[in-house]
């Protein structure tokens, strides 16, 4: 999807992996002009920029190290 869009409007892009916590802040300050990653949508990011329509739809996950099921069942106690 990120090479598509740029194709379909007729602009170039320079894709540039940015880290997270720099990447509302470099949208702000016009050091990129887009952001595409899984940005949660709420009313405050709403009132600040214009969001496409979802294209992927992540929950809340937890992870933790692989475990075997005899440590699962200890656990489990």
């Amino acid at each position: 999807m990120p090479n598509s869009w740029p194709k379909h409007l007729g602009v170039e892009a320079s894709l540039k992996p940015t880290k997270w916590d720099g990447m509302l802040a470099s949208l702000d300050s016009k050091r990129i002009d887009v952001v595409i990653n899984q940005v949660t949508i709420s009313d405050e990011r709403k009132k600040k920029y214009d969001f496409s329509t979802p294209y992927t739809i992540s929950g809340i996950q937890a992870l933790v190290k692989k475990v075997t099921k005899a440590l699962l069942k200890r656990l489990m106690i």
